[in-house]
């Protein structure tokens, strides 16, 4: 296929389905006899300017597909790769030797005094590619047909009108003898079961407070019959016809010769996501190793950043052979795609996060969540790895005297004069590290609107005064922890640089959405803090870190998450 139409072909395939978004195709046409959907099933239209082509200044702050599918084809060696892939994979299914190099390819680079008489047999023995497969809609042909058995697993709880098009995707899934859809209902108040048996999903119902991640995936694949799972979330939406069997194919091609026991693939946000979310996003995968390629993980150490580097999995999209995944199962009511990666990992298997074939996937989250899934996160991390070790200064009262002063600060953002984004940041970064502790702390703060949050910061007012500066030894521990506060806050903030770069206007979008990122990072700063007092209290405890109110803090931001 020439490059002109392949270039074309990932353009509508990745850029069409994510800028437009599923929710832009018809509910009267995908609708199956016998469902009936509420009026307002039609999603909102996308937000003013979301589609304008007038460079990023005027654009929405989703995240740029379009720059991610070209610098996925300006790799130097795709085309290279494409072809060698298509006869690696041609060879590995009928048995034969791979053929010779074409005289014609020869001719576009320069004679090397020996050619060899064939082909290594694989591709990854002739280019030093960060691919390890690549989306089989875009190889110009159409891919051989697996003799195998699919079940994807989906957890699901009030789905929403855009389940239908996940599952209409799913049905519609192209070279595989049959894909079965597993659903596993706590208690849906909607019409996701009976878009669910409309569908013909093996549904499987469980009370709410049954639920927990581990749990409800392992009723599902113990109720599929596929020969691989590929467990999902409910709101992420497959690329492409054949986006199943590459997952699959990927793990059948690599299983022998890498030992891939399972693989997740990448998200591409939503056209209507948020600028944090791109940001937690990049961070993520640049952490795992997945941004400029797929990652093939494997066990290089035991320590926290190697385990979680190496082993992540994410049941946004996960895909294992069943008989390896009854074999363990997930465990564990958080994180459990995370820690059967690591399971792996430890036992010699590899893992990998694949970049080149991807989901639809994000949320915009309340400032709240952020709050509580960073205590949470961290809270986990140091129950798993034991040399996840809190930093040294933790204390309660610091913590929220960091709150309650860094809430009250706003980036300037030049009296509605237009500035670089990136420049406005730098400079509230700047006024963030400058930022000292008054010498009467003022620790009244709004607990980021989240009620259970602010009834427990009202009885902690009423009942202890730390920090006023009358006793030097909870002084200095105030201190303390409102510094270590303030330099993590400040150093989370200038991860969303990363993102910033690539809008050269600061119009009223920008603004908005810097601004939340801003509120959002603080939230995380804060749960975190709040995570390592509980942890790791310092030895000499002031009146506001006893051991009952750490406790009920933990219970508030642990409930329901």
């Amino acid at each position: 296929m020439p490059r002109r139409l392949l270039s074309r072909t990932f353009a509508v395939l990745m850029h069409g389905r994510s800028r437009q978004a599923p929710a832009r195709e018809s509910l009267a046409e995908a609708q199956p006899d016998g469902v009936a959907l509420p009026q307002a099933a039609t999603p909102d239209p996308m937000p003013p300017g979301a589609d304008r082509a007038d460079g990023r200044a005027g654009a929405s702050v989703g995240h740029r597909m379009a720059d991610l599918a070209a610098s996925f084809l300006r790799h130097p060696l795709k085309r290279r790769k494409r072809r060698l892939y298509r006869m690696s994979k041609a060879q590995a299914r009928i048995g034969t030797d791979m053929p010779a190099q074409p005289p014609a390819r020869l001719k576009e680079a320069p004679q090397p005094e020996a050619v060899p008489s064939e082909l290594p047999r694989s591709v990854e023995d002739v280019v030093l590619d960060p691919y390890l497969t690549i989306h089989p809609d875009l190889e110009g042909e159409e891919p051989l047909p697996l003799d195998i058995a699919v079940s994807v697993i989906i957890p699901t709880y009030d789905a929403g009108p855009e389940f239908i098009y996940l599952l209409r995707k799913l049905t519609g899934q192209k070279g595989l003898r049959s894909v079965e859809i597993v659903i596993v209902d706590s208690g849906s108040r909607d019409t996701t079961a009976a878009t669910a048996a409309a569908y013909g999903c093996t549904l499987v119902s469980i009370d709410q407070s049954e639920f927990s991640h581990s749990h409800a995936r392992n009723l599902g694949a113990a109720a599929a019959r596929g020969d691989y799972l590929v467990f999902m979330v409910q709101d992420a939406f497959p690329i492409g016809d054949h986006w199943l069997y590459g997952l699959v194919r990927c793990l059948i091609d690599h299983r022998q010769s890498g030992g891939l026991a399972a693989l997740s693939c990448a998200e591409y946000p939503r056209s209507d996501s948020e600028l944090f979310y791109d940001v937690l996003l990049k961070t993520h995968y640049d952490f795992i190793g997945c941004s400029e390629g797929d990652r093939l993980g494997r066990h290089t150490g035991e320590d926290h950043v190697s385990l979680r580097s190496q082993g992540q999995l994410s049941d946004v999209a996960c895909a294992i052979p069943k008989v390896l995944f009854d074999a363990y199962r997930y465990q564990g009511d958080y994180a459990e795609d995370l820690t059967l990666g690591v399971r792996l990992i430890r036992d010699g298997h590899r893992v990998a996060m694949l970049s080149s074939i991807r989901v639809i996937h994000s949320h915009t989250r309340p400032v709240q969540y952020f709050l509580r899934r960073s205590f949470v996160d961290v809270h986990f991390l140091a129950g798993v790895f034991p040399d996840f070790l809190p930093p040294p200064s933790n204390g309660l009262a610091g913590s929220l005297a960091a709150a309650a002063v860094l809430s009250r600060l706003r980036p300037d953002f030049g009296n509605g004069e237009l500035r670089v984004p990136s420049e406005a940041l730098a400079a509230f970064v700047d006024r963030v590290r400058r930022t000292d502790l008054p010498d009467v702390p003022d620790e009244r703060w709004d607990g980021f609107g989240f009620p259970p949050l602010q009834r427990w910061l009202d009885d902690y007012s009423s009942s202890s005064t730390p920090g006023s500066g009358t006793d030097p030894v909870e002084a200095a521990l105030v201190r303390a922890s409102f510094e270590q506060t303030r330099a993590m806050f400040a150093h989370r903030l200038e991860s969303l640089g990363t993102v910033l770069e690539a809008y050269t206007a600061l119009d009223e979008t920008v603004r908005r959405e810097l601004t939340s990122a801003i509120d959002k990072t603080l939230a995380m700063t804060v749960g975190s803090q709040f995570a390592f007092c509980c942890i790791a209290p310092p030895a000499q405890t002031g009146p506001g870190d006893r051991k009952e109110r750490l406790e009920a803090l933990r219970d508030i931001l642990t409930a329901g998450i």
